[in-house]
């Protein structure tokens, strides 16, 4: 499995490096690389910082260049309800399947 996880606090990336030690392929990223459909698991958090957020991000693609996430797994990890929401509904719409797991939850996965 290829697991990206977007976060811009790298402890949290190193928690879900351990947790996803199975995966094959790990990447953390502080933003959405132009390959991110191209792995099985993506999680995301909203704000990274910098007043970058997800969410403009995704809202972009959906403008200009829809990705087509079908049969990928969507994790929302981020601790904003509102936004987490919205990341979710968007990557419905990309087709994925979503789960929203606030990162305080994360652990409790196993």
């Amino acid at each position: 499995m290829k697991v990206l996880f977007i976060d811009d606090d790298f402890n949290r990336a190193q928690t879900a490096k351990n947790y996803y030690k199975e995966a094959d392929i790990f990447l953390h990223s502080v933003d959405i690389p132009d390959n991110f459909i191209e792995f099985d698991l993506i999680s995301f958090d909203n704000d990274l910082g910098d007043n970058k957020e997800i969410i403009t991000k995704l809202r972009e693609l959906a403008w200009t260049n829809p990705p087509d996430l079908t049969g990928k797994i969507v994790i929302v990890h981020s601790m904003n309800p509102i936004a987490a929401i919205k990341i979710a509904d968007i990557c419905k719409d990309f087709g994925a399947s979503v789960k929203i797991i606030p990162f305080s939850n994360f652990l409790s996965l196993n």
